[in-house]
């Protein structure tokens, strides 16, 4: 939202009213008061006297960053693999999740394995906010498999089937459980192996022009310190 917008004012100067950014609080149904239980985590990782620090981004040596393309008729060939009707999206992650492990072959000593999808809330929400609203309205689901599954010969069968059923609690409420995201977090994810998603197609950042044209190659550099993917 904050880059169309700003892109937008660039190009030709003034925002049309869905471009035109909201941050109204007030939009947020929030009886548990999520709100202060997050403020009152994020305190927790202050550095006393100094208040939050910023996260240092550069990335271990050695690292290289990749871009890959998929067309859409490697998509479908990805999709004809997978049991049953699946998003393009869920195909994606699957195959692409099913890949990072195979490729760190042995070294992956867990025995199970995540992955962290982030999901807009906006228009999940009850009742829902406007699409122009732009305050953090992000939440998060976890698949969750076995290692040897992802590295057998149904990999890709195994991946997508745990990433709809992560992705399939949805219907139950986006932030359903959110006052328990940071405790469950430390208990489930520490010492595991486990990959994020950043940046989703729905985004739309290709479409972002600033003048000079629409970009070519859109990297989020934030992956560089996490195992981590960018859609």
């Amino acid at each position: 939202m904050f880059i169309k917008s700003w892109a937008k004012v660039c190009h030709v100067g003034s925002l049309p009213p869905e471009l035109t950014p909201v941050l109204e609080r007030s939009f947020i149904n929030d009886p548990l008061d999520i709100c202060t239980i997050f403020t009152e985590r994020w305190k927790e990782f202050a550095t006393e006297g100094t208040g939050l620090t910023l996260m240092e981004m550069k990335p271990e040596p050695g690292l290289l960053r990749g871009t890959f393309r998929l067309s859409r008729q490697q998509m479908g060939q990805i999709k004809s693999k997978i049991d049953g009707n699946v998003s393009s999206f869920t195909a994606v992650c699957s195959y692409i999740w099913a890949c990072l492990v195979k490729a760190e072959g042995g070294d992956i000593t867990n025995e199970n394995v995540f992955l962290i999808i982030n999901m807009d809330c906006r228009s999940r929400l009850e009742p829902p906010i406007p699409a122009n609203y732009i305050g953090n309205c992000v939440a998060f689901r976890v698949a969750r498999t076995k290692v040897v599954s992802l590295e057998g010969g149904n990999g890709l069968v195994t991946a997508a089937a745990a990433i709809k059923e992560a992705v399939g609690s949805l219907p139950q409420g986006v932030v359903k459980g959110a006052e328990k995201w940071f405790s469950e977090a430390d208990s489930t994810f520490a010492g595991q192996k486990t990959y994020g998603i950043g940046g989703s197609p729905w985004f739309e950042l290709y479409g972002a022009d600033f003048g000079w044209g629409r970009p070519v190659k859109v990297e989020m550099v934030s992956i560089d310190k996490a195992v981590a993917l960018s859609l």
